[in-house]
């Protein structure tokens, strides 16, 4: 599998043993690797990638919340809102409002 910067990200499969894998690294290595260069674990760091995606995704309108939840990764709608709303502070309803 290839990563490919533009598309992946709405492949709710890609995770971090997939990223480990591309890497080269063992799952191990990577996740300390990563928890040392940006402070937080693989998971984390593609969660925020999807959101800030989706986040961008609203702002361009155009989309109902169901499609960009589906475009940025999630595969549960209400899991999309309570991390949206823990990252931003509010549901994705009212991001556009909020900025």
């Amino acid at each position: 599998m290839q990563l490919s910067k533009a598309n992946n990200y709405s492949d709710s499969e890609i995770n971090a043993n997939t990223l480990s894998n591309l890497a080269g690294m063992n799952r191990v290595t990577f996740y300390g690797r990563m928890k040392q260069l940006n402070q937080e674990n693989p998971g984390e760091f593609i969660r925020k990638y999807r959101l800030k995606k989706a986040a961008g995704l609203i702002k361009e309108g155009g989309k109902t919340i169901n499609e960009i939840c589906t475009e940025a990764g999630f595969q549960s709608l209400s899991h999309f809102r309570k991390s949206f709303k823990e990252e931003f502070g509010v549901i994705p309803s009212k991001f556009i409002d909020a900025v």
